[in-house]
């Protein structure tokens, strides 16, 4: 094991995976786009990121302006981050705060 790790830490290539905490949602858009936001518990926070895309001031408005105009119905599976433009890094939610404050 100590060959392997130390192999890798001299290597000219190395692969780190960032760690960004934010919050694990699974997204859901049907063919009406309506939003749903779930924990991976299966709990709803569709009140918290949004319900549509006229939802100006949650993250429902900007996902779907990110998907392209034939999509009429998607599930993504992934963890929403909050990011601060002005000093160009992720806010980690680990520091209690909560992502649906930032859409």
């Amino acid at each position: 094991m100590s060959f392997l790790f130390s192999h890798c830490v001299t290597a000219t290539f190395r692969l780190f995976q960032v760690k960004y905490d934010g919050e694990r949602m699974q997204l859901h858009m049907d063919e009406g786009g309506a939003f749903k936001f779930y924990s991976r518990n299966g709990f709803d926070f569709s009140d918290d990121f949004g319900r549509s895309a006229g939802d100006l001031d949650k993250f429902s408005y900007h996902a779907a302006r990110c998907l392209a105009p034939h999509v009429k119905s998607v599930i993504l599976d992934g963890e929403i981050c909050a990011y601060n433009f002005q000093v160009t890094i992720f806010i980690r939610s680990r520091n209690g705060i909560k992502m649906e404050k930032f859409a």
